[in-house]
C-alpha cells in the first residue's frame, strides 16, 4: 500500500515508498519503468506517532549536482529506525543505513529535509493524533511518550557512508522546513509539563541553525488542544512571515 506522498526529480524520475519497499520509477519513450526496488525493515507493527505500518517518510531527492539529484532517502520502521540513503541511478546502491534516536524514541511520520549532502530527520514517535486512517492497524506499543528530537546526518564526500553531525532534543510538532538564504530550520516546538502530550501543552515558533542544530530564536506561538499542527508543514511568505496550519485554522508568525 502507498501510505505516503511520492517525490519527483530531474530526468523524469519519481520515488514511491510503499509499506514494504522503495521504488525508483522513470519515464522513457512514453513508458514508465521500474529501475529498482529496495525493500526495508517495516518492523512488527505500526508505531505510536505514525499513521501506517511501514515507512512514515515521503522519499526525498537531494545532492550537490545542480542538474541531477544524486541521492534519495527514506526512513524504515525497524525497532530502532534507520535513515536509508540510496544512489539515484539505475542500481539503487545503498549509500548508508544509519540508526536514529533511541530504542524508545525512534519513528517518524515526517519526510526528511535534504540539501547538498545533509539530511535532517525529526522523531514523531509517540505523537498523538485525534484519528487514524482506516486500515492503519494496531500500534505496538499502543501509546508512548512524545520525546521528540531532530538529527542531521551527512553523506561522506566519497559516498562511502554517512556520519551523524548533530542531534537536538527539540520536540517538533510540525514538519521542519529549511530556509536556504538564512541557513535556518523553521518548525513549531511543543512543550508541556511532561513527555505525555496533553491538551494543556504550549507551542513555540523556533528556528534552528542548519550547521549546528542550536536554537537561534524562540517565540510563543499558541496554547491548547486546537493549536496542534499535527506534524503538518508550514510555509514562509515573501515577507518572511511563517504560516502554519493547526486543528483550528492557520496561524501567522511575523518575523
Amino acid at each position: 500500500m502507498v501510505a505516503n506522498s511520492f517525490s519527483t526529480a530531474s530526468n523524469n524520475r519519481a520515488a514511491v515508498v510503499t509499506t514494504h519497499a522503495l521504488y525508483l520509477l522513470q519515464k522513457e519513450n512514453g513508458k514508465i519503468s521500474t529501475k529498482w526496488r529496495q525493500a526495508y525493515d517495516r518492523g512488527i507493527a505500526r508505531k505510536p506517532g505514525q499513521l501506517s505500518w511501514g515507512s512514515g517518510a515521503t522519499p526525498t531527492f537531494f545532492g550537490t549536482n545542480a542538474t541531477q539529484d544524486e541521492f534519495v532517502t527514506i526512513t524504515d520502521n525497524a525497532k530502532r529506525m534507520n535513515l536509508l540513503v540510496y544512489q539515484n541511478d539505475n542500481t539503487g546502491r545503498e549509500i548508508c543505513k544509519v540508526p536514529l534516536f533511541g530504542d524508545n524514541n525512534s519513528g517518524t511520520e515526517d519526510s526528511s529535509i535534504a540539501y547538498g549532502r545533509a539530511i535532517v530527520t525529526s522523531s514523531t514517535y509517540g505523537y498523538p493524533y485525534p484519528k487514524y486512517p482506516d486500515g492503519a492497524g494496531k500500534s505496538i506499543p499502543e501509546k508512548a511518550p512524545f520525546i521528540g528530537g531532530i538529527t542531521r546526518v551527512d553523506v561522506k564526500p566519497d559516498n562511502s557512508g554517512c556520519v551523524t553531525k548533530w542531534t537536538s532534543d527539540l520536540r517538533s510538532a510540525a514538519l521542519p522546513k529549511l530556509s536556504v538564504p538564512d541557513n535556518l530550520i523553521y518548525t513549531i516546538e511543543r512543550t508541556g509539563p511532561s513527555d505525555n502530550a496533553t491538551a494543556l501543552d504550549s507551542y513555540h515558533f523556533v528556528t534552528l541553525d542548519w550547521e549546528t542544530g542550536a536554537v537561534r530564536s524562540k517565540k510563543f506561538w499558541s496554547f491548547g488542544l486546537l493549536s496542534n499542527p499535527l506534524q503538518t508543514v508550514g510555509n514562509v511568505g515573501l515577507d518572511n512571515s511563517y504560516w502554519q496550519g493547526t486543528m483550528n485554522g492557520i496561524i501567522r508568525v511575523l518575523p
